[in-house]
């Protein structure tokens, strides 16, 4: 019973203790509280700035990929425009070589056909 006595007499001390403490205890909670709350809101404020930023760069990625595609487009067309005017010329430069070699093949037709032919020589024997 002594140690029972003993120990309820302990435990009422500590709890006068703590009820004593205790205002003291609450304002460095609420201390503690408020600067965690100051912190987070710091933090939160530097984490806006740096997804606004985040977002600044995204635009300013997205504008110059979109200034690529364009460019890349007006280059393949151009390249398309030069590659058809290239096959004109190129079937142009064929019908004139066929029309010239056309008008070779028929001046040799007709020298071949205007000359004779010069007869075999016979060698003599001897």
């Amino acid at each position: 019973m002594g140690k029972a006595l003993a120990r309820k007499v302990g435990v009422a001390a500590i709890e006068t203790t703590l009820h004593a403490a205790m205002p003291e205890l609450i304002k460095r909670l609420d201390s503690l509280q408020s600067s965690m709350d100051q912190r987070f809101a710091r933090m939160d404020e530097r984490f806006s700035k740096v997804e606004e930023r985040l977002l600044q760069v995204e635009r300013s990625q997205d504008q110059l990929l979109l200034q690529v595609k364009e460019e890349l487009a007006d280059r393949n067309e151009r390249l398309i425009a030069v590659m058809n005017e290239l096959g004109q010329r190129i079937s142009r430069v064929e019908g004139a070589l066929e029309a010239y070699s056309r008008i070779v093949n028929a001046q040799f037709a007709s020298l071949a056909v205007a000359r004779p032919a010069p007869p075999p020589k016979r060698r003599r024997a001897g």
